[in-house]
């Protein structure tokens, strides 16, 4: 059985996919920054990382991470920062590939498997603590966690005055 997953791109009508939950609780996102304490002003790197949980293929198209991923970025208060306009550089893979029952793919951009928190329209961000999470975006649409898609690990900065 093949399960079809499209990050950030509409789904073409003949291709068979399986319900949203099914195919969300099948596939883990990981996010990660490059470092835990940054200056005001200094870049935010994410690594977005997509796990295979299913025993069965998920057919991946390919787009670019900020079209594929839903980041949410909220201060040490818990509340939800929202963020500007994302960038519009943006690709769609002609092409799909299955990835594997518990095998892993890392979300790039040219080539770096690290990318601007800016990207996602979020920057520069104030001093202060911050959590990041993400939560797939599937077949075009913004999920947010409480819509029952499930969410990525969450990940703590802390950002300096400069």
């Amino acid at each position: 059985m093949l399960i079809a997953l499209m990050l950030g791109a509409i789904l073409a009508p003949t291709q068979a996919v399986s319900n949203e939950s099914s195919t969300t609780a099948a596939l883990a996102l990981s996010v990660s920054a490059d470092r835990p304490m940054y200056r005001e002003g200094d870049p935010i790197k994410v690594h977005l990382q997509l796990t295979n949980l299913s025993g069965n293929d998920i057919l991946i198209i390919n787009s670019s991470p900020w079209f594929a991923v839903n980041l949410i970025v909220r201060d040490d208060h818990g509340t939800e920062i929202s963020p500007g306009e994302k960038s519009n550089a943006n690709y769609v893979s002609t092409h799909g590939f299955a990835l594997g029952a518990g095998k892993k793919f890392t979300l790039s951009w040219q080539g770096q498997d690290w990318s601007d928190l800016r990207n996602w329209g979020y920057g520069p961000l104030a001093s202060g603590r911050y959590t990041i999470e993400g939560v797939p975006i599937i077949t075009g649409q913004n999920h947010k966690p409480q819509e029952g898609i499930q969410a990525s690990n969450k990940v703590e900065i802390t950002i300096d005055k400069k």
